[in-house]
């Protein structure tokens, strides 16, 4: 279980600039549930996940675009919710991490919504430093 909550941290760290509330984190843990389960990845990659290793799987990569439509960081056509992202940045991120973010992983696209997805995804976790993962472990 350790496992799947590291990306539901990840996310709420991501997205997040106030603290959440207990409600907040067992919906987010329901969500990351269904996504787990809908993708069918696997506690490995997710581990891997945990240890910064973002494999380019399949799986992985429809686990992270569920849970961007789910947490509504995704519009309706794929695209990156640009204002709810920016919205939600970590008030930790310094302001080169910010703008580099905004500017750049924002802008991606991809063949197809969980492509552009796991691309923001990526791009986020390339672009910060570790600490910001794991605050709450």
């Amino acid at each position: 279980m350790k496992i799947f909550l590291v990306f539901l941290i990840q996310t709420c760290l991501l997205f997040s600039v106030q603290a959440i509330t207990d409600e907040q984190k067992n919906e987010l843990r329901a969500i990351v549930e269904e996504c787990k389960t809908s993708s069918g990845v696997s506690k490995e990659v997710l581990l891997k996940l945990k240890n910064g290793e973002i494999t380019d799987e399949p799986p992985l990569r429809s686990f992270v675009s569920c849970l961007f439509r789910k947490l509504k960081f995704a519009n309706a056509d794929g695209t990156a919710n640009v204002d709810r992202i920016r919205d939600r940045l970590p008030s930790g991120l310094t302001d080169d991490e910010r703008t580099s973010i905004i500017n750049e992983c924002l802008a991606l696209k991809g063949t197809d919504s969980t492509d552009t997805a796991f691309n923001i995804y990526r791009c986020y976790r390339q672009k910060t430093t570790k600490g910001h993962f794991e605050v709450l472990l």
